[in-house]
């Protein structure tokens, strides 16, 4: 069991090793996360009220046309009135000025509302294009800085992986499942050392009875507390564990 159990402790010093490395990251990765949520909500509002001012100025050089066209027809109605022979032609083309004059009216109140919509929006959409520019060149400077700590940890994270893949062809499934399933659920932290008398996890007090067990190194001791595996390493007793 001895032979196991330095397999795990070796196993959890490569994967404390890749967790000390995305440490290192700081909060960038959620950072550039949460860049680019804002980027796409931005993009998205942009892009509807950029939509919403075309609309509106669509819709403005429809009424526009639709008020010329009427006019042209209201100038027609209006020089038929002087060559009117009955009082039911007058009254006839009479109800036909009004008419149009109304419908004139009720389209240039739309013009002036779709102008009003467009002027309030024209300042909205810049403002959003400038605030769309600042995040995009917030976030390329992130992920620069991003790729270049990568950079630096590519080499060792491969060194890693590539022990880390032959040392897991060591250890048996079930121990092995059981290192994973503790490990997912203690922060990356399955195998500890004791550190002056007390699991480095929670420390917890251990009876020297324990200590003495833990020290030999031949059967599986987990923390009644925390329920991470306890190991001894030599020389080491008092060292905790840095999460």
């Amino acid at each position: 069991m001895e032979y196991e159990l330095r397999l795990l402790v070796e196993l959890q010093d490569i994967d404390s090793a890749f967790l000390k490395l995305e440490q290192l990251k700081g909060t960038l990765p959620e950072e550039i996360k949460q860049l680019k949520k804002q980027l796409d909500n931005l993009t998205q509002k942009l892009e509807e009220d950029e939509q919403s001012n075309i609309n509106a100025e669509i819709e403005r050089h429809k009424a526009e046309l639709e008020i010329k066209a009427l006019e042209e027809q209201l100038a027609k109605y209006k020089q038929q009135i002087y060559s009117v022979k009955t009082n039911r032609e007058y009254d006839a083309i009479t109800a036909e000025v009004e008419t149009t004059e109304i419908e004139i009216s009720d389209l240039e109140t739309q013009v002036l509302e779709l102008l009003d919509v467009e002027q309030k929006l024209k300042p909205v959409v810049e403002q959003e294009k400038a605030e769309l520019a600042a995040l995009e060149s917030t976030l390329k400077l992130k992920k620069l800085e991003l790729d270049e700590l990568l950079g630096k940890t590519q080499k060792e994270q491969e060194e890693l992986s590539l022990k880390r893949s032959e040392l897991i062809k060591k250890i048996d499934k079930p121990l092995l499942s059981t290192y994973e399933r503790i490990r997912k659920g203690k922060n990356g932290y399955a195998v500890v050392p004791i550190a002056n008398g007390c699991c480095s996890s929670c420390y917890r007090n251990l009876p020297p009875q324990t200590i003495i067990e833990i020290k030999k190194m031949n059967q599986l001791i987990f923390c009644q507390t925390c329920g991470c595996l306890l190991v001894y390493k030599n020389n080491e007793e008092s060292t905790e564990i840095k999460k």
